[in-house]
């Protein structure tokens, strides 16, 4: 069930199902509380009037948001939505998650670019499906730090891969011969040259032109320090 499925089937029987399972809230607190949930989240969501952001003027995002278990809820993890509200916009979209383990779920959502420019911190909400259906606000995440990817020549389709999850899952298999196994990890927004945003992880960057793959581990520098970063390489010379 998609994400979006899931909001839309709370907004028919959240209240009733919520107001039954908290404790230590009166009748009237817990519809105040579920109605502003619901209007601030799902109706704006839905109903965005913001329909003048171009979803091929995009750049993608590879973040981690951290494990769940610092809240509480019951039931199955959605998935992520990632919001940004301004007077002027009003925006949201649905993360895909790619990858979950200790150091949390790593996400992959297309963020416009006018969203990029103007601010850094989108807000996140995660969803629980279950008996106890919850729609929490998780926190800030933050597009911190730039990567440009570079090649010659150009147009070479570019991959963004942890490196803990290429060492665990790919570097040692035949994925050059199903390139498909990476495809949650493509970069999205275009070809080379193309940037991404990312947080401070060590990633490897496959890069492919035609029947040709080069890759190249980055080691990315804090945000203080390098805020903008670069990948290059060159078919021709390799």
């Amino acid at each position: 069930m998609s994400l979006q499925c899931v909001l839309k089937k709370a907004a028919i029987f959240l209240v009733f199902m919520l107001m039954c399972s908290l404790k230590g809230f009166s009748q009237t607190d817990s519809l105040r509380f579920y109605a502003g949930q619901l209007d601030s989240i799902y109706s704006k969501w839905v109903n965005s009037p913001d329909s003048t952001l171009k979803k091929d003027s995009v750049i993608t995002a590879f973040l981690h948001v951290n494990p769940t278990s610092k809240i509480k809820a019951a039931g199955t993890l959605q998935g992520f939505a990632l919001t940004y509200n301004t007077p002027e916009i009003n925006w949201y979209d649905l993360a895909t998650v790619i990858d979950k383990d200790s150091v949390g779920y790593l996400i992959k959502v297309r963020i416009p670019r006018k969203i990029y420019n103007q601010h850094k911190m989108l807000t996140c909400w995660a969803v629980w499906w279950g008996r106890e259906t919850q729609v929490v606000k998780y926190g800030g995440i933050n597009m911190r730090i730039k990567l440009t990817l570079q090649s010659q020549p150009q147009k070479a389709s570019v991959y963004l891969i942890p490196h803990r999850i290429w060492k665990s899952k790919f570097e040692n298999t035949t994925w050059q011969d199903h390139i498909g196994l990476l495809s949650d990890y493509m970069v999205d927004s275009d070809q080379t040259n193309t940037a991404v945003t990312i947080d401070e992880t060590v990633y490897t960057v496959v890069f492919k032109l035609g029947n040709k793959f080069l890759t190249r581990t980055h080691y990315t520098r804090p945000m203080d320090i390098e805020p903008t970063q670069k990948v290059t390489v060159d078919f021709q010379n390799e």
